[in-house]
């Protein structure tokens, strides 16, 4: 059909019992966007033909609900992502950096649909955990990639099945969810002993895999195992490239910090005591589900919250600069990885006065440093953890309804505790910085 579009040719009005069904727009905008790619590589569009020669596929990834930190949990699994993947027809020349020349055919990512709704989730028991992520590991492709490499060195090395393990990550959240798709112990093991044993003579301990990800041999039978668990994140262009190699090694070591849920702070000389005021008076802002908090720390009267609003909330800089105005005994800014944001709320002449916690930590050390985390290695609690997996909880549930927002369902004062305890965190994360690593 050479005169009809694209949207015409394949998105007909279907006829169910009286019922006319509907195209998503999403599903025409992926649509539209393929046809757009397509012509890019100077290719004709045709959407069935790419998917009979698996050409275009699609990959739905989920998140699972659940209550507390982790253990083992009846879970709720729901979609998060529905997203296409478009591979070239034709291979295509490519430079590498090292000015090597190589023919590899051109993968292009197209996300469909953001939590679609889903009535009925799908229910299992099994062994779940929840990781507060590092702000520089807020990024998909590369946990895609960290995890990928960790499946094929499980199943390489070890002889587990490749879909074993299961992940999500969610941005509004700010959490990592790692699990079994059939329970067999092996995260319960690996974060509380270290160790997994998987038959009489073979075990995987935390340490071992930390040097599998950075010296594992990747030859021609590994990299094969990498594209089939995900031929995007592992194109062949990604491995024929060894820098690119080398920094999903670096996203790898990352992922068995997660998996294992352990942190490496190793500060300068001991540490024998830690202040939870700062000695001197700092506004710390924060940012978690779409929300701004400013708070006030001060050496005699400790943490207080003074807003929590919209991110997109026209009114944020104004509020910045009167919190200020009305407490000009402030020496600085302090946030844990909102650079861009934060630049963006104040004016320049005060840029001198911000503290990147996230940036001064991350330079001083190379495994993920989340909030959640040093909470619980330095304070012995999980409260902030525990909390924020309840709020992901119902805050996914309300976008699986359609609804946005959790005013409804959430009271203030739950967001109030929440961004009470994250800014309790960054405060000893920076008496930690101010008295040990500064020094």
């Amino acid at each position: 059909m050479p005169n009809v579009t694209l949207l015409d040719q394949y998105i007909a009005p279907i006829h169910i019992i009286s019922r006319e069904w509907r195209t998503p727009q999403s599903i025409k905008n992926a649509i539209s966007e393929y046809e757009i790619e397509c012509r890019n590589w100077g290719q004709k569009p045709d959407l069935l033909s790419d998917i009979e020669r698996r050409k275009l596929w699609s990959e739905v990834y989920t998140t699972l609900l659940f209550s507390g930190l982790g253990g083992f949990k009846l879970v709720k699994e729901y979609p998060m992502l529905v997203r296409w993947y478009l591979e070239s027809r034709n291979k295509r020349r490519r430079v590498l950096d090292n000015e090597v020349v190589i023919y590899v055919y051109d993968v292009k990512a197209i996300d469909v649909f953001y939590k679609p709704r889903v009535k009925y989730p799908y229910e299992f028991f099994t062994y779940v955990y929840a990781s507060d992520l590092d702000p520089s590991d807020m990024v998909l492709e590369k946990i895609l990639r960290g995890m990928g490499f960790l499946k094929a060195i499980f199943r390489h090395k070890y002889g587990l099945p490749i879909d074993f393990i299961g992940y999500s990550i969610e941005f509004f959240s700010k959490l990592l969810k790692i699990w079994e798709w059939e329970p067999i112990g092996l995260l319960k093991s690996l974060r509380y002993k270290g160790i997994f044993q998987i038959d009489g003579g073979r075990s995987i301990k935390c340490e071992e895999l930390i040097k599998d990800v950075k010296t594992y041999q990747i030859d021609e039978k590994f990299k094969l195992l990498l594209r089939y668990i995900d031929r995007y994140s592992f194109s062949e262009k990604v491995l024929a490239d060894s820098k690119e190699l080398s920094e999903i090694r670096k996203d790898a070591e990352r992922m068995v910090h997660y998996l294992c849920n352990t942190v490496d702070i190793k500060l300068k000389g001991k540490i024998k005591l830690v202040f939870r005021t700062p000695k001197e008076s700092i506004l710390v802002l924060d940012s978690a589900f779409g929300k701004i908090s400013i708070s006030l720390a001060t050496p005699d009267l400790g943490i207080n919250v003074l807003e929590i609003m919209n991110d997109e909330d026209k009114s944020v800089a104004k509020k910045i600069m009167e919190a200020l105005s009305s407490h000009q005994d402030v020496r600085y800014i302090v946030h844990y990885g909102l650079e861009d944001y934060i630049r963006k709320m104040i004016p320049t002449m005060l840029y001198s006065n911000v503290i990147n916690l996230a940036e001064k930590m991350s330079s001083e050390y190379q495994t993920p440093i989340s909030l959640g985390k040093v909470r619980a290695e330095l304070t012995g609690k999980e409260d902030l953890m525990e909390l924020q997996n309840e709020i992901s909880g119902k805050h996914l549930l309300r976008n699986l309804r359609g609804k946005r927002g959790l005013d409804e369902d959430i009271e203030i004062e739950i967001y109030r505790k929440f961004f009470r305890l994250r800014a309790e965190t960054i405060v000893i994360l920076y008496n930690l910085y101010m008295g040990y690593i500064v020094q």
